[in-house]
């Protein structure tokens, strides 16, 4: 579980600090390939012989991705932060014709937005990975996990 997550987590990182540096709104894209990917990948590594244990260790795993993406995010929210900034924000709007007014009024409700948007979809990854990633368990365990308790029991009950 700890050896998926920790993958997972390390590629949820690189890609939520790039994408974060576009646009934070895309990440949600991502995250069902990664959290399917991790309560997969999960399986594989703990062999779990319960279909109760393929889905929590999956779960598990997922979550601990989603805190690579977390951490991944908020770095790039500050790069992206630190070098758009409200000037940034309002020359852009500016060369749409829209009225931003000055940056010294809009910095406000750019830091603000910046924070609660960066706190909201993290959470929301977070969230979305440990229910995919028991989803990727239990797709492991239809494929592969029933044959391998099978086999468990067989060989346990040869041996008694």
């Amino acid at each position: 579980m700890k050896k998926s997550g920790l993958i997972i987590g390390g590629i949820g990182f690189v890609f939520s600090l790039a994408v974060t540096l576009l646009s934070p709104i895309l990440l949600p894209c991502i995250t069902p390939i990664l959290g399917i990917a991790a309560g997969y990948m999960a399986d594989i590594f703990d062999l779990p012989l319960l279909k109760s244990d393929a889905i929590k260790k999956a779960a598990k795993a997922g979550a601990l991705g989603g805190v690579g993406m977390l951490v991944g995010q908020v770095i790039g929210a500050i790069i992206n932060g630190v070098a758009v900034g409200p000037e940034g924000v309002v020359m852009v709007l500016s060369s749409f014709g829209i009225p931003a007014g000055s940056p010294a009024a809009l910095a406000k409700y750019y830091w603000t937005m910046m924070f609660v948007g960066t706190a909201c979809i993290s959470l929301f990854n977070i969230a979305l990975m440990a229910g995919l990633g028991a989803l990727g368990g239990l797709i492991w365990w239809e494929a592969n996990g029933k044959e391998k308790a099978a086999k468990a029991q067989i060989t346990e009950s040869e041996e008694v």
